[in-house]
């Protein structure tokens, strides 16, 4: 399975050459990684957003987490997904399947399962009530041949609270 992407580190950014006494309002909005204090500049670093990494500002706190490249998941009746622990899933199906509502969902998040068939093949996998299909592209059925694997890609639409269905490659 993937490893640990590190962030990309931007260069320093620093509001004007000429600084506040002791202040960050020169800053702008957004969030940044204090660096140092430079005479009566603040410099501050911050994170490329991407790649598996979540940053998210608190009033006083800036948290950075960084996903795994591949999450594997749990075989089970209904497979437990979070989606806060990366964008890419891996499964293999020993049975009919349901794949459960991603937990942690955050809108614009895109997340792509590879569901792989078992030994047995023939396999079946349906889609909890949070995933939302189209008339364009709707619930898929899988590849049934043995060790099949298919792809599947959702974004999550916070306004609606649903995984929408956006890309399929089957059959490899």
């Amino acid at each position: 399975m993937g490893g640990i992407r590190p962030a990309k580190a931007r260069a320093p950014w620093v509001g004007s050459d000429v600084g506040e006494n002791n202040t960050a309002s020169n800053v702008g909005g957004g969030c940044g990684i204090f660096k140092q204090k430079v005479g009566v500049d603040l410099q501050f670093k911050s994170l490329d957003d991407g790649y598996g990494i979540d940053i998210g500002c608190g009033t006083d706190l800036v948290t950075v987490s960084v996903g795994i490249d591949v999450v594997p998941l749990v075989d089970a009746a209904t497979i437990v997904v979070d989606a806060s622990l990366g964008q890419v899933f891996e499964i293999t199906l020993g049975g009919n399947r349901v794949m459960g509502n991603p937990s942690n969902a955050v809108d614009g998040r895109k997340i792509i399962f590879r569901v792989y068939q078992d030994g047995t093949g023939g396999r079946t996998l349906s889609w909890d009530t949070n995933y939302r299909f189209s008339t364009d592209l709707p619930q898929p059925t899988l590849s049934t041949a043995i060790g099949a694997l298919d792809y599947f890609g959702f974004m999550y639409n916070g306004t609606a609270s649903k995984w929408d269905y956006l890309a399929e490659v089957k059959g490899f």
